[in-house]
């Protein structure tokens, strides 16, 4: 059974995740530790008990808010 963990990345071998997606791979590989240690956001994984250090997916929530309203048009992204 899989299980749910908080990031910890002297177990969880971010750096070989890959989801196809290069942007999600890059922040797990990159920003999630750096992140974690600033206490921006709470970042799990889901990984196999019996093979814990291989990250099979993860999520990141963040208590930030954002105005929509402030923010020009020039520094607005269209999503992909």
């Amino acid at each position: 059974m899989l299980e749910e963990q908080r990031l910890n990345p002297t177990v969880h071998d971010c750096a070989a995740f890959d989801c196809g997606a290069a942007v999600l791979n890059d922040y797990l590989a990159k920003f999630a530790t750096q992140h974690r240690r600033r206490g921006i956001p709470h970042t799990c994984v889901v990984v196999d008990p019996a093979t814990p250090s291989m990250v099979l997916g993860y999520y990141t929530l963040s208590a930030a808010q954002l105005d929509a309203a402030r923010i020009s048009d020039t520094d607005r992204k269209p999503l992909p």
